[in-house]
């Protein structure tokens, strides 16, 4: 941080008047814990200062409720300085609400791209795991575990075969011969879900945005 902020050659400073719009494509940025909202905060208020008239837009957004007076005081700020935020879910166009803000509902980014890019496999057999920590009951009956981040290694069965699609290509042949998937990830849960396969979490929902979507859809737990 420290050689960014005073070595100004070959960074962003040296855009500093050639950048006039700034957008953040999807995601969930303001979510789960501290660190991603000090994080994301902390990006979006140094870009301001960086850039003092750059239109910033954050769209697609997942916001969680924030759990605590910092989280508040970090949505308060980046809500001040953005010009324009839209929300793929309802959960979290009513938190926005709650701090005076209007967002319009555009869905996910991955869910709106796969539906004009999926081909659903007639014969689909597979049924395919994810999780994104440690699972200490049993294991459901399945053919793969698909690690969706490198992380995602470290939790699978013992024995079974684990594949981290490196490719659009490889992930959507993968999924979308995928008769069953049971996993934890949210866009795990969707790129299953846009191919047509059925779905479960693998436990509750572990956030707030998995949650809203297993709603939304009316997907269960295993």
């Amino acid at each position: 941080m420290i050689r960014f902020l005073f070595s100004r050659k070959e960074t962003l400073w040296s855009y500093r008047k050639k950048i006039d719009h700034i957008v953040f494509p999807g995601g969930g940025l303001f979510a789960i814990r501290n660190k991603a909202w000090w994080i994301w905060g902390l990006t979006i208020l140094g870009l301001r200062k960086m850039f003092p008239t750059a239109r910033i837009e954050l769209q697609s957004q997942g916001v969680d409720s924030p759990k605590n007076g910092f989280q508040e005081f970090i949505l308060r700020k980046v809500l001040k300085n953005i010009h324009s935020i839209s929300v793929r879910d309802q959960a979290s166009a009513d938190v926005l609400r709650s701090f005076n803000t209007e967002a319009p509902i555009v869905g996910d980014a991955v869910e709106v791209w796969l539906e004009n890019h999926v081909v659903r496999e007639t014969e689909s057999t597979k049924t395919i795991l994810n999780a994104r920590a440690p699972w200490t009951e049993k294991w459901p009956k399945a053919d793969l575990y698909i690690a969706m981040e490198e992380g995602d290694r470290q939790f699978a069965p013992e024995g079974m075969t684990v594949i981290h699609p490196s490719t659009i290509k490889e992930t959507l042949a993968i999924f979308a011969s995928t008769k069953k998937a049971i996993g934890q990830r949210l866009h795990f849960l969707i790129l299953a879900h846009a191919c047509g396969a059925e779905v479960k979490t693998l436990g509750k929902p572990y956030a707030e945005k998995v949650e809203a979507w297993c709603k939304e859809k009316g997907i269960g737990e295993v």
